[in-house]
C-alpha cells in the first residue's frame, strides 16, 4: 500500500493519513511517479493493458483505523487521450455529487447498479492535455478533462481504474476540491447510505522499493480546526464551504 501522511484532521482532531491499497492485477512502468510527485497532487501510474482496483481510506495516523471525518471533495485531474489513443477509465460509486464542465471531454457513464457506479472516460478532443500545476487555478482545457466528487459519511471509496493495452503506461493525477466546484454545476447522485465497500483480494505495493511509503509527503486534504463541513483539499487551497446544491 501507499501512505500519504498528514493529509487531514479527524472530527476527533485526530491527524489522518490517506492510505490507497491496490488489487493484485495492478502493475506499473514508472513507480517513482507514485505518491506526491508534483505538489498539489497525488499520483498513481499504471502500466498499458491494466485493470486494477485501488481503495483510497482516510485513517487515524497512531493507529491505522479509519477515522471520522466530514463531507470532502475528491478530484481526479487530467483524464485523457494518450498520443497513442491511450484512453484512461476510472469506475466510481457512492458519492453524493460530481462536478464537470458543460464543455467536458470525459464520457460519463452510469451503470445502473444499487451503489450508483459511475464510469469517467476520456474522449477523443482530450489528447494529453496539459498537465494541471495548481487546482485552484486551472485552464478550460484542463477543467474539461477533469472531475470533482462530494463524498459524505465516508471514510474510504474505491476506483476501478483501466488503462488500454497500447502505448504507454498512464499516470492518474488527483487531488481534493478544484476549481470545478466554482465554475460548474454539480450533478446529484441518488444517496443509497451504507458505508459498505468492497474489500480488496491480495493487494500489491503501490511504492518504490526503496520507499515502501510516501507519508510525510505534504497534500494537505481537510480544512483543520473547525467542526463545520469541510472541503477535501490540496496544496494549501483552504477555507471554502461546501456548496450545497
Amino acid at each position: 500500500s501507499l501512505t500519504i501522511g498528514n493529509v487531514a484532521s479527524s472530527i476527533e482532531g485526530e491527524v489522518v493519513d490517506l492510505r490507497i491499497t491496490a488489487s493484485s492485477s495492478y502493475e506499473t512502468f514508472y513507480p517513482k511517479r507514485n505518491g506526491v510527485p508534483m505538489k498539489n497532487f497525488g499520483a498513481i501510474n499504471i502500466d498499458a493493458g491494466i485493470t486494477a482496483q485501488f481503495r483510497f481510506e482516510l485513517v487515524e495516523a497512531s493507529t491505522g483505523y479509519l477515522a471520522k471525518v466530514l463531507p470532502f471533495h475528491f478530484t481526479l485531474f487530467d483524464i485523457d487521450v494518450g498520443k497513442k489513443d491511450e484512453i484512461e477509465s476510472v469506475s466510481v460509486a457512492r458519492f453524493s455529487k460530481y462536478w464537470v464542465t458543460s464543455t467536458t471531454k470525459v464520457n460519463i457513464t452510469q451503470t445502473g447498479d444499487e451503489i450508483g457506479t459511475t464510469t469517467f472516460q476520456a474522449m477523443k478532443g482530450g489528447e494529453d492535455a496539459e498537465d494541471p500545476t495548481d487546482p485552484s487555478d486551472m485552464t478550460d482545457e484542463q477543467l474539461d478533462c477533469s472531475v470533482t466528487f462530494l463524498f459524505e459519511n465516508k471514510d474510504s471509496f474505491v476506483l476501478d481504474i483501466s488503462v488500454p493495452p497500447r502505448g504507454r503506461s498512464r499516470t492518474i493525477l488527483f487531488g481534493g476540491t478544484s476549481a470545478l466546484t466554482q465554475v460548474a454545476t454539480p450533478v446529484t447522485m441518488l444517496r443509497l447510505g451504507g458505508n459498505a465497500i468492497p474489500r480488496l483480494g491480495a493487494t500489491q505495493s503501490l511504492a518504490t522499493s526503496k520507499s515502501p511509503t510516501a507519508k510525510g509527503s505534504k497534500l494537505s486534504f481537510l480544512q483543520r480546526g473547525t467542526s463545520q463541513s469541510q472541503e477535501l483539499d490540496a496544496g494549501g487551497f483552504v477555507g471554502r464551504k461546501l456548496s450545497q446544491q
